[in-house]
């Protein structure tokens, strides 16, 4: 691994130091293209390249609305595959905790320890690669297939603020009148939109 230097303008390590160099760090333990701007600037124009070459694939004037179905399914797609590395990296995490403490010193506990730190470094690269191809998809493919095509297709709603819209939506069309003759709902929607703690049973409702 390359040498870090400390910032010219800076020799102590102060906070901004330390991230520039967690920055470093953390690129040059990924895959290659990754290891300096320009190597994975050519790597995300190639990506883009090929997903237009799908999404080009279909044509333009009667299918433009596939085209842009296309290019929000891709970005979805990649945001999905990232959360869920980082879900089960977070998981991995919490196994490793488990592990350490009850390491013994024996190769046994101590092979669990390397194997869950061989997983934790896939899903890390894994992780970062659909991170990054996410976000090529959002900020330059599905707004450049939506802009050349004129389609009113409104913003990109990451998976997150979609939910929240949900449970504002489901709030806003709930009534005292919905609640009054449905119990079963007004538990639902307690739980749903985090106004109370609760399990998916419901069963506690309808036994009133």
């Amino acid at each position: 691994m390359a040498k870090v230097k400390l910032s010219p303008r800076n020799k102590q390590l102060d906070t901004q130091e330390l991230e520039r160099i967690a920055r470093i760090m953390t690129k040059e333990s990924l895959p290659e293209q990754y290891h300096d701007d320009q190597r994975q600037k050519q790597w995300a124009d190639e990506l883009a390249r090929r997903i237009h070459a799908v999404i080009d694939m279909f044509e333009d004037g009667a299918e433009v609305v596939t085209q842009a179905k296309i290019a929000d399914g891709i970005t979805r797609m990649f945001e999905k595959i990232a959360y869920k590395d980082m879900e089960y990296g977070t998981q991995l995490k919490r196994e490793r905790a488990d592990a350490l403490r009850s390491d013994v010193g024996i190769e046994i506990t101590q092979n669990r320890i390397d194997a869950i730190d061989e997983a934790l470094e896939q899903k890390r690269v894994s992780y970062y690669s659909s991170m990054q191809a996410y976000k090529i998809c959002r900020w330059k493919v599905r707004p450049e297939v939506i802009g050349r095509n004129n389609l009113n297709w409104g913003q990109y709603k990451p998976a997150h603020e979609m939910a929240r819209v949900r449970r504002i939506e489901k709030r806003n069309a709930m009534t005292i009148d919905t609640f009054r003759n449905n119990p079963t709902t007004f538990y639902e929607y307690a739980r749903d939109t985090g106004l109370v703690d609760m399990g998916d049973d419901t069963s506690f409702a309808t036994s009133r």
